[in-house]
């Protein structure tokens, strides 16, 4: 089956610092088909995670890694996962994550408008690439970029030229968003930039269409 599946397997991990051990279980035995995985990814921040994932090499084709950016494993993961048929996901902990306190991921307020910067390039390139391949993820792609760019509104603010990227990106996916079979409230937020709503929590009758 391995052999004939364009398939990727996806592992648990635990975090070694120092000074004690952090284990993460968040991953299940489970066999989950590629539309299935990317709506995940919308909930679960480790499927964007390389460093506990085994590829086979034929899935990668043309995929490399993008220069420039501090998040890596974003720009890549999905369109692995868009190229693989299977993900098989199993909890045993095969990655030991060496930390150390003053790691780039844990001193992040130091790379914090870059970092801002890598999420607005990943969410909507991720957005775009992966809803034009498979139409049937709008809804909840479409919820998810409305949802962080209303985040990356709020939370670039601090840095002017990154503010007046999103604000490029917001004008951009408005009429998107506006027309789009998403909740009448993530509508509402994204126009007063004051979002109420957490992630994916809209009541699925909500999914209304605002202009018919």
């Amino acid at each position: 089956y391995f052999r004939t599946n364009p398939i990727h397997i996806y592992f648990s991990y635990q975090n070694v610092f120092p000074d004690k051990i952090e284990r993460w279980d968040g991953a299940e035995n489970a066999l989950y088909g590629t539309e299935e995985y990317l709506i995940k990814f919308l909930n679960d921040w480790s499927c964007g995670l390389i460093w506990n994932k085994i590829f086979r090499a034929d899935i990668l084709k043309d995929i490399r890694f993008k220069e420039g950016h501090k998040i890596d494993d974003e720009f890549f993961t999905y369109r692995v996962v868009m190229n693989s048929r299977k993900i098989v996901v199993f909890d045993e902990k095969l990655y030991q994550y060496r930390m150390r306190y003053s790691g780039v991921m844990l001193s992040s307020e130091r790379y914090k408008e870059r970092i801002l910067s890598d999420r607005l390039d990943y969410l909507t390139e991720r957005s775009e690439l992966v809803t034009a391949q498979f139409p049937r993820l709008k809804n909840d792609y479409l919820y998810n970029l409305t949802d962080n760019l209303i985040f990356l509104w709020r939370s670039s603010k601090p840095y002017p030229e990154l503010h007046q990227r999103v604000k490029m990106f917001a004008e951009k996916y408005r009429k998107e968003i506006l027309l789009g079979n998403i909740s009448i409230k993530m509508k509402y937020a994204f126009l007063m930039k004051n979002k109420n709503l957490p992630l994916q929590e809209q009541k699925e009758d909500e999914k209304t269409v605002l202009f018919p």
